[in-house]
């Protein structure tokens, strides 16, 4: 089977990623999104509960909670989410996803259609975490004594979800995840089922997902709170430490599962 290698995807290089970040978190920006918002349909909220829709599928991912030294950081990532509950008028409009899912996605593998079609119906969803683990065995170890820093700049508005950006003010830092991501995407094996770089990395913790359209009080009010927490997150430099990733599954967006015998990379040295 001829290998497949997306190579119009590219990377962003480290001064229009930081240039980019920053600009999403602008108000000038967020007021652009707000007019494209769409409906997630990720979530259902049915007798005043939520309910995870299916999306199934894996991701290599660094869980916050799951990484050394973010003590404080899930707290505050609570507290902006109870801010920004405010602003939407009934409770099925925004889903608010679990302190235990916050995370950020260091590589994209299968989900949804492409993971049926790719390896479930093929009967390789057992088998699949070996695959992606001899993948991860391929790449360098690392060299570097301490974690990968993604420092918080700012609320952003995805296309029907709201998330905090990641920077990084060391760009050696960004380049250790590109180089992590160039190597898992070249992997030969991975390519046969169709694992490629489909978009370009974007630093990120999803907070919440949009499951109702946003009147035109509620898009003001989102806006105005959005642009206050972002003025209080400009003078916490709040931090992302990251020391390692690890292959996790998941049926939907709010829980991410980590088997034993599911493959891990150590950002940091032994």
């Amino acid at each position: 089977m001829d290998v497949l290698v997306n190579a119009s995807i590219q990377e962003l290089n480290y001064e229009a990623y930081q240039q980019r970040q920053v600009q999403e978190t602008e108000k000038k920006r967020w007021a652009e999104r707000a007019k494209d918002l769409k409906v997630a349909n990720h979530f259902r909220y049915e007798n005043r509960q939520w309910k995870g829709l299916s999306y199934e599928g894996f991701a290599v991912v660094s869980m916050l909670d799951a990484n050394p030294g973010n003590t404080g950081v899930s707290q505050r990532l609570r507290e902006i989410q109870s801010l920004l509950s405010t602003c939407f008028n009934k409770p099925s409009t925004c889903y608010m996803l679990p302190t235990e899912s916050f995370h950020q996605t260091i590589a994209n593998t299968l989900s949804n259609s492409r993971f049926r079609e790719n390896v479930k119906s093929k009967g390789l969803t057992d088998t699949y975490p070996a695959l992606v683990g001899k993948a991860l065995e391929n790449i360098p170890a690392s060299v570097h004594s301490q974690p990968i820093a993604m420092r918080l700049a700012g609320l952003s508005l995805f296309s029907n979800a709201i998330g905090l950006l990641g920077i990084f003010d060391n760009e050696n830092d960004f380049k250790r995840i590109l180089n992590f991501r160039e190597h898992l995407y070249t992997d030969p094996t991975l390519n046969q089922l169709t694992i490629t770089r489909t978009r370009p990395f974007i630093g990120h913790i999803t907070l919440a997902y949009l499951e109702k359209e946003l009147s035109r009080q509620e898009k003001a009010l989102l806006i105005n709170t959005g642009m206050a927490i972002n003025n209080d997150l400009g003078k916490e430099a709040l931090h992302f430490s990251i020391s390692q990733t690890e292959l996790r599954s998941y049926q939907d967006l709010s829980h991410f599962h980590h088997q034993p015998g599911y493959p891990n990379y150590s950002f940091v040295c032994s």
